[in-house]
């Protein structure tokens, strides 16, 4: 019998499996000797001391046990305890074949029966105590002489062998039918009962007449299922069930179930899980216990190993991979008032749609990743979140931690977050949201004044200090891109040429960065942010923000790689060129390294000397992937790879109005940059020819 398998690894016990005729119920209760010690001896009585695990869950409550009788009394009466120990059973085969026993009187408190106590004997009377639920078998198995037995109502069942050969009528209620096999259990105490398709391991939770049991097998009858809260007044409070029935869509658990296992992999259609809130934690009803849940989609480990005994209050743990690849699994609701922590891969590719905890989470890596579905995130407590535990989730656009948030990097990466509601008094680090492009808000405001090309004056220090050299999140490009706008709008005109707008973009990256020689961070040296958040940058800040800017004044840029520099060709007119922001600026301002040619630039400087275009970030996506050649130096007008006399007297006649330089070659005799051909391009260019000699 698979599950009950299964539950022998939570309870941490063994045993052989025996067959049961049809029709009965079969309990063989078991013996206790292997784990006794001697005890006292009185009246013919001895006894021996049990140490009982299941008593008061995390006891470990010392009781007696008679395990032997040698006197030859007519009528005994046990005790209920002695020296202050509770007397809570009787042990196998103590009174069988007994020839002189007629009565005996047993203690309310005990709860407890060996296999064939009385088989055989001659007892005549006996009350069944009223702390005893089940009757195992062959317990008065033809005592012919018994004529007189006490029952009460709260026996459970009595085993078919218990009364055989005997006149007693047993009441019919206890006449109970099952089909099951019986599984014969090792701990004292503790019994496996079935019910028609109900299976339980029943065991004591104290000396009084409560029972509490782990339900093992259960008959799903309709589509939305919820877990009973007892069975013929035993209370459950652990749940080991495998779900292979595809018509189960929801299922639910009761506040009294207190440790879980399902394996769930062939529910395919169930949507929907829900544990029922108890009594407030706050009033200490459900403050002594915690809820584990764990569970197995996968099929093939053994979770079950991981089912442990917690002293944590108001807290669910959902263990490793529990529900790994359920995609059917929309809901999964929490109570009130409880602390989760979720492990790794728990909810790995499902199809949970909202996430509420009335709580602290705590979770360990990839617990979401992959829900495609999951929209919404609420947590109303404290959160700490492992890494890509929110991996992937495309879907994911609101997140809302009321208390202190704390996570790791690429928690969110990949996810489609588009807010998040937190409290902005406390710094954070925003590495955190590393590439959430789509994080526009928080609290459901823009950080943002475009206008203003800043960040509004509440959000700004949290901002600073929190997301300092922190790449491609949202609000933060939304920044780039509001001071790319108002830098081009507020030093371009209309009327310029691209050359122009070229030049005035690269004097404003120079002037207004500051080479950074420290080492600060990779976003304040190498990304987007560096020119306009810091106002301080590397090589690869200077190129990204001067493709940033050339972009927005609509003409074509690329970023540029060597392995130690970075910088940018542009297109002016017909032809592509290098300018390197970087060294003109380290150059204290000057445009030498402004419009180069790939020889030219290759044979100037061995930082130079071999390159490739990548796209730096999100930002860049306008860029095209295809590097062109820059094939013409400024000055060589017609375009035969030197700059001579023969290049003047060209700028000369087209100047003059007696021949004309083609519209888009134009721009390689405009050495003023100005956008017009004219004498001054013809004083420069002959100052270049003479330097050239």
């Amino acid at each position: 019998m698979k599950i009950t398998k299964k539950i022998l690894l939570s309870l941490c016990i063994s045993a052989s499996l025996l067959t049961v005729p049809l029709n009965s119920f079969q309990y063989r209760a078991p013996a206790i000797n292997a784990a006794s010690e001697s005890g006292p001896m009185t009246g013919g009585l001895s006894y021996s001391y049990i140490h009982s695990t299941f008593q008061t869950p995390g006891a470990h409550t010392q009781t007696l046990a008679v395990t032997g009788y040698s006197g030859n009394e007519t009528e005994i009466t046990i005790p209920e305890e002695i020296n202050g120990i509770p007397v809570i059973g009787i042990d196998n085969e103590v009174f069988k074949n007994n020839n002189t026993i007629k009565k005996i009187n047993l203690p309310d408190s005990m709860y407890y029966f060996g296999n064939s106590v009385f088989e055989n004997s001659s007892l005549e009377s006996i009350n069944i105590p009223e702390s005893l639920r089940v009757i195992p078998m062959n317990t008065f198995t033809d005592c012919t002489n018994l004529k007189e037995v006490k029952f009460h109502d709260d026996i459970i069942a009595a085993d078919a062998s218990a009364f055989s050969g005997t006149s007693i009528e047993i009441p019919e209620r206890l006449n109970i039918s099952g089909g099951n096999e019986f599984l014969p259990i090792t701990c004292s105490s503790t019994f496996e009962l079935c019910i028609g398709d109900v299976v339980l391991i029943v065991l004591p939770l104290d000396l009084g007449r409560k029972y509490a049991a782990s339900l093992c097998a259960y008959p799903i009858n309709e589509a939305d299922l919820t877990i009973p809260e007892s069975v013929e007044g035993i209370e459950i409070y652990t749940v080991s069930l495998e779900i292979t029935d595809d018509k189960l869509t929801s299922l639910t658990f009761p506040p009294c179930v207190q440790d879980i296992y399902i394996d769930i992999k062939e529910a395919k259609n169930l949507k929907k899980i829900e544990f029922q809130n108890g009594s407030d934690p706050a009033e200490g009803t459900a403050s002594d216990s915690t809820n584990n849940m764990v569970s197995n989609a996968l099929g093939n480990w053994s979770p079950l190993a991981k089912v442990i005994s917690k002293t944590d209050s108001n807290k669910i743990t959902i263990y490793d991979s529990a529900f790994y690849n359920c995609t059917s699994l929309e809901e999964f609701i929490l109570p009130d008032n409880f602390d989760v922590d979720i492990q790794a891969s728990a909810f790995f590719n499902t199809g949970i749609k909202e996430l509420v905890i009335d709580g602290d989470l705590k979770t360990k890596y990839y617990s979401f990743k992959n829900c495609k579905d999951l929209k919404n995130v609420v947590i109303k407590g404290d959160a700490y979140l492992d890494k890509g535990c929110f991996e992937n989730c495309s879907s994911l656009n609101d997140l809302t931690v009321e208390g202190t948030l704390s996570a790791k990097n690429d928690t969110f990466s990949g996810c489609g977050l588009s807010n998040i509601n937190i409290d902005i008094s406390n710094d954070i680090d925003g590495k955190w949201f590393s590439r959430c492009s789509e994080l526009k808000t928080i609290n459901s405001i823009s950080p943002v004044d475009d206008e203003k090309a800043d960040f509004k004056p509440e959000f700004k220090d949290f901002i600073m200090n929190s997301f300092y050299g922190v790449e491609n999140v949202g609000f933060i490009n939304d920044f780039i891109m509001a001071n790319v706008k108002k830098t081009v709008k507020d030093n371009i005109t209309a009327d310029m040429s691209d050359v122009q707008k070229a030049k005035v973009l690269h004097d404003w990256v120079c002037s207004n960065t500051v080479y950074e020689y420290d080492n600060k961070s990779f976003a304040q040296l190498f990304t987007d942010a560096g020119v306009f958040f810091y106002g301080s940058t590397q090589c690869q800040g200077y190129a990204n923000a001067f493709n940033l800017l050339m972009h927005e004044a609509g003409i074509e840029t690329y970023v540029v790689n060597s392995d130690s520099h970075a910088w940018n060709v542009i297109k002016l007119g017909g032809h592509y060129f290098h300018v390197d922001t970087t060294w003109d600026d380290f150059d204290t301002g000057t445009d030498d390294w402004f419009l180069k040619s790939d020889k030219e630039i290759a044979e100037e400087s061995s930082a130079h000397a071999s390159w490739e275009t990548r796209i730096p970030s999100a930002l860049h996506s306008f860029q095209k992937s295809e590097l062109p050649e820059c094939r013409y130096s400024m000055g060589d007008v017609n375009m035969d790879g030197n700059t001579n006399i023969a290049d003047l007297v060209s700028l000369q006649r087209h100047v003059l109005g007696q021949s004309t330089i083609a519209q888009g070659d134009q721009i390689l005799g405009d050495l003023c940059s100005d956008g017009i051909l004219d004498g001054f391009d013809i004083i420069k260019m002959r100052r270049m020819i003479i330097q050239q000699k």
